[in-house]
């Protein structure tokens, strides 16, 4: 039963990849949920990690330029997607203007 399973989650993987990476160098909304880390060798990086209006995880590279990250929770913005992960996808901000939209607007779309 176990070895059934790895094997699902196996071929599972291959098809979120290819998903995923169709996401690379292109444009999208994130509503902003929260803050995140991505840990590597250089170090820790601050992120802010949203979703997209197809409720595909997305993790933004926060730079310092935006002054207060934490008000961008609850706010829209617009990020290019650098990174497609395992089960995510990495971005930087492009946005850097915010309008607040309303979540149900959002995810109507």
């Amino acid at each position: 039963k176990q070895a059934r399973l790895l094997r699902v989650l196996e071929v599972q993987d291959v098809y979120t990849k290819k998903s995923l990476a169709n996401f690379l160098n292109k444009d999208v909304k994130v509503l902003v949920e929260g803050t995140s880390q991505r840990i590597t060798d250089e170090g820790t990086t601050f992120q802010m990690m949203g979703r997209t209006d197809t409720n595909v995880i997305v993790n933004i590279d926060m730079d310092g330029s935006i002054g207060a990250p934490l008000d961008l929770i609850g706010q829209v913005v617009e990020a290019r997607i650098i990174r497609a992960q395992r089960h995510s996808l990495g971005a930087e901000l492009i946005q850097q203007d915010f309008q607040v939209q309303n979540r149900e607007t959002f995810f109507a779309t």
